[in-house]
C-alpha cells in the first residue's frame, strides 16, 4: 500500500528498520506523503551539515598542526642557543648565539603577527591602504629584511629589477608582508649554500614579482594539490599551505591579483609569484 511504501522509504532514509519507528517520534502513522518528504529532506540537510562540519574540524586541526610545528621551530633554536650561552664561556659562539635568538625570536613575532593577520582574513575585515606606489622598492625592503636568514644559512639572493618603474595602485605594507613570506619560504626549502632568484617584471598591464629557488622542488601530485589549494574559494581553508602563503595568497586577491606556483619536478626547485594588475586593487 502507498502507505507501507511510505515507510519503507523513510526506513531507508533513515538507516534503520521499518518497524523502529522511535527513530522518528512524534509522527502520525500512516504518515503523509508530504510530511514524508519534509522529513527526508530535513534528515538529508543534516547529514551534510554535519559532513561539512566534519571536513570544517579535519581542515582545522591539520591547519593548528602545522602551525603548531612551525612554531615550535624557532622557539627550540631559541632555548637551544640559550641554554649554550649559559653553560659556555663568552667565546665565539656567544656572538653566534645571541644572532640565533634575535633571528628566531623575529621569526616567532612575525608568527603571532601573522596569526591575527589569517583571523582578520577569514572574518573579511583585513582592509588595504591603497595608493600609487613603485614596487621596487618594497622587493628591496622584504629583501634586505630577510637578509640575516639568508646569510645564516649561506643562500644567495639575486634580485632582477623591473626595467622600467614598477607603479602600482596597492598596499605596500601588505605586499611587502607577502613577499616576505614568498621569501621566507624559499629560504625554509632552499639547502645551505643554494641561490634564490627575485624577479620583478611588467608585463601588459601586470606586474609580476616571482621568488624562485633551488631546493627540493615539488613532484607532479604536491604541484597539483597546491595549485588547487591556491585556487581555492576565499575563506575556504586551503590543504597544504602553511600560514605565510596563505596570507600571500589573500593579499594578492585583494589587490584583484593572484599567487601563483610552478615546478619543473623533484630537485628542480620551484617558483612562487604574485601576479598584479597594475590597476584595480580592492580598496
Amino acid at each position: 500500500s502507498p502507505n507501507c511504501e511510505a515507510a519503507a522509504t523513510m526506513s531507508l532514509c533513515v538507516g534503520g528498520d521499518a518497524s523502529d519507528r522511535s527513530a522518528i517520534p512524534h509522527l502520525p502513522w500512516p504518515i503523509d506523503e508530504s510530511v514524508l518528504r519534509t522529513v527526508v529532506m530535513s534528515l538529508l540537510q543534516t547529514g551534510e551539515a554535519r559532513r561539512e562540519s566534519e571536513n570544517a574540524r579535519r581542515v582545522r586541526d591539520q591547519f593548528l598542526s602545522t602551525l603548531s610545528h612551525d612554531l615550535r621551530t624557532p622557539l627550540n633554536a631559541i632555548l637551544g642557543w640559550a641554554d649554550i650561552l649559559v653553560r659556555q664561556p663568552r667565546e665565539a659562539d656567544f656572538t653566534q648565539g645571541l644572532q640565533a635568538i634575535e633571528r628566531n625570536a623575529k621569526v616567532q613575532a612575525q608568527m603571532l603577527s601573522d596569526l591575527v593577520d589569517v583571523s582578520r582574513l577569514e572574518a573579511g575585515t583585513l582592509k588595504l591602504e591603497i595608493e600609487t606606489i613603485d614596487l621596487a622598492p618594497v622587493v628591496s625592503a622584504a629583501i634586505n629584511g630577510l637578509k640575516q636568514q639568508a646569510e645564516a644559512r649561506k643562500i644567495e639572493v639575486h634580485y632582477t629589477p623591473a626595467a622600467l618603474p614598477a607603479m602600482i595602485q596597492a598596499d605596500a605594507e601588505r605586499l611587502q608582508q607577502a613577499l616576505h613570506h614568498l621569501l621566507a619560504n624559499a629560504i625554509k626549502f632552499t639547502p645551505k649554500g643554494g641561490r634564490i632568484d627575485v624577479e620583478l617584471r611588467s608585463d601588459a598591464g601586470t606586474l609580476r614579482l616571482a621568488v624562485r629557488d633551488s631546493g627540493r622542488g615539488l613532484d607532479t601530485n604536491k604541484l597539483a594539490m597546491l595549485r588547487a589549494s591556491i585556487a581555492a574559494a576565499p575563506g575556504v581553508h586551503p590543504d597544504g599551505l602553511g600560514t605565510g602563503l596563505r596570507i600571500a595568497r589573500e593579499v594578492a586577491r585583494l589587490h584583484g591579483g593572484r599567487l601563483a606556483i610552478s615546478s619543473d619536478g623533484l630537485n628542480t626547485g620551484s617558483c612562487f609569484s604574485l601576479q598584479l594588475p597594475t590597476q584595480g586593487a580592492a580598496a
